[in-house]
């Protein structure tokens, strides 16, 4: 064999070889993508709804899924709360249904059945009857006949037919049975402790798909703002029918209103009337209290002053007595000298006291 043959021999080798192991990288990058692209499609779309159920290619979905220890599952609901029960919705809903099943018929049935239905209740009526009902929750036949609202929302989730008022049942449509079975998983929730948590919702997304889920939750919003609606028409209703019923009683509690606040008036009046003439009687007491004072100072005065006159006149009257008494001592020595002297005495009588 020639040298030229040898190299081309080679590089033909180099060349498989090199052609090989593109090939297998571009297979791996291709089976990551289809890996991928089918957990964005089952994130878009949900869980199937059964095991027969085939994707765009024709492949069974739950069996791509795999089994509920298998990683495509445990991809799919690693941020729902995990554990799953199985590839699809109705393995899903049927260990659901066992839980409620038994939260429904424990000791806190009523209770339960009033979070499990009302989510779900479509007008303020129905709503208003649920609570009715619950008033007598012990109640057998009470019990009974909220069991069998429940009972309809969970055979359509599991069945996929829909009992009508009318009798008989309806076979739904394969969105109708996704959007059944959502709507009974939305109410489920609402019996656990973390009840519409991020972790449930989430759930709801995987399991029904975006689109469904998103529906199940517009249109409980809508029930609600619906019967908030009813709530407010029903309110307004009234209060017009009592204001229009009890206006003959307004007008005479106005009227009450207004001779009970003339009475204040008149009342606050007469207080303030009475306070003035307390503060006048105050004043004069205050006044008398002072005259009374100055009147005690008075008399302290006059009796001092009229002491002191009786001391000088008595004072006087002693002095006055001594003055006669000297008078009387010179007449009889005026009387003594003119005996002496051969005169006549005195003939002016003596003074008296008195005088």
């Amino acid at each position: 064999m020639s040298t030229t043959s040898k190299v081309l021999a080679v590089l033909n080798l180099l060349a498989l070889f090199a052609y090989i192991f593109l090939g297998s990288t571009i297979y791996s990058y291709r089976t990551d993508w289809q890996y991928q692209n089918f957990l964005m499609d089952r994130t878009l779309k949900g869980l199937p709804l059964n095991e027969d159920e085939v994707d765009e290619f024709g492949q069974l979905v739950a069996e791509r899924l795999g089994t509920k220890d298998e990683t495509p599952l445990k991809t799919l609901l690693a941020s729902a709360g995990g554990n799953p029960a199985g590839p699809t919705l109705l393995d899903e809903v049927k260990a659901v249904k066992n839980k409620v099943e038994g939260l429904l018929s424990g000791p806190d049935a009523g209770k339960n059945l009033e979070k499990f239905l009302m989510p779900l209740s479509n007008s303020l009526a129905e709503r208003t009857e649920i609570l009715q009902l619950l008033k007598n929750p012990n109640d057998a036949k009470t019990l009974e006949s909220l069991k069998e609202r429940a009972d309809g929302i969970t055979s359509a989730a599991i069945n996929g037919k829909k009992k009508l008022e009318a009798g008989g049942e309806k076979s739904l449509s394969p969105e109708e049975h996704r959007e059944a079975i959502g709507r009974f998983l939305w109410a489920a929730q609402s019996l656990d402790e973390d009840a519409g948590s991020p972790t449930k919702i989430n759930r709801l997304l995987v399991m029904v798909g975006p689109n469904v889920a998103i529906n199940v939750l517009t249109q409980s919003i809508r029930n609600t703002e619906e019967m908030f609606r009813q709530v407010d028409a029903v309110r307004s209703s009234e209060q017009a029918n009592f204001v229009k019923a009890q206006s003959t009683l307004v007008s005479d509690i106005r009227a009450l209103d207004l001779l009970e606040q003339r009475k204040i008036d008149e009342r606050d009046a007469v207080v303030q009337k009475s306070e003035e003439q307390i503060s006048s009687r105050r004043k004069l007491q205050s006044n008398r209290d002072e005259l009374q004072k100055q009147l005690a100072e008075k008399r302290e005065e006059a009796n001092k002053l009229m002491t002191d006159l009786r001391t000088q006149g008595k004072s006087l009257y002693e002095s006055r007595i001594k003055v006669l008494d000297a008078i009387k001592n010179m007449q009889q020595t005026e009387n003594a000298i003119r005996q002496l002297e051969g005169l006549k005495p005195a003939s002016q009588p003596a003074p008296q006291v008195g005088q």
